[in-house]
């Protein structure tokens, strides 16, 4: 894990590092989309964007663990942890389904 994540995931509040994450990956998509869609669709756009996305998904992901376990309690992490997970693995496939990937 890069030291600059953990900072940020153990000063900030992690709702701030959630919200933060999710709004600039919003923003990152949308644009990704308006690029695709006005048919102008350079490669290093799209890469950046997609570098944008995959590092929001880092800072989410070092935020949420956290977060399970205050909401939770150890007793079920394992459980949230493998929920999470399982939910994100079904968009992921889901998503590639219907964009015909």
């Amino acid at each position: 894990q890069s030291l600059l994540k953990l900072k940020m995931s153990d000063r900030l509040p992690r709702s701030r590092v959630l919200l933060a994450a999710s709004l600039v990956r919003m923003v990152a998509s949308a644009v990704m989309a308006l690029v695709v869609f006005i048919d102008i669709h350079p490669v290093p756009i799209l890469l950046a964007l997609v570098f944008v996305t995959g590092a929001t998904i880092a800072f989410q992901n070092n935020a949420l663990q956290p977060l399970q376990a205050e909401i939770v309690g150890p007793d079920r992490l394992g459980n949230a942890i493998s929920l999470t997970s399982l939910g994100q693995r079904a968009v992921g496939v889901l998503g590639a389904l219907g964009g015909g990937a």
